[in-house]
């Protein structure tokens, strides 16, 4: 029987800390949300379609629809740059 990429190595099995990381990941952003922690959400270094599957995942998790929007856009923002400019509201430099 031929292997497919997604079988891996059979000797590498993962730590059953692992496997809880990867099992509480999606449910993360809504108790830190929950929690009042600013966080932000990035699709850098991964594929569009992962991208849209872990989206899924966190909505299903229980992150409120404007969080989820918010980790997407305003947080990111400020993390950039709000070192730089103070703050994001109307009036204020745009960093192109």
């Amino acid at each position: 029987m031929a292997r497919s990429r997604k079988d891996g190595d059979p000797d590498n099995v993962p730590s059953l800390r692992t496997l809880r990381f990867r099992d509480r990941a999606p449910s993360s952003p809504a108790a830190l949300s929950k929690a009042g922690v600013k966080f932000a959400f990035t699709s850098e270094g991964i594929s569009l379609r992962r991208h849209r599957e872990g989206s899924q995942e966190i909505r299903g998790s229980g992150l409120a629809p404007d969080a989820a929007v918010r980790a997407l856009t305003l947080s990111p923002a400020n993390f950039c740059v709000a070192d730089r400019t103070g703050s994001i509201e109307k009036g204020k430099s745009q960093i192109c």
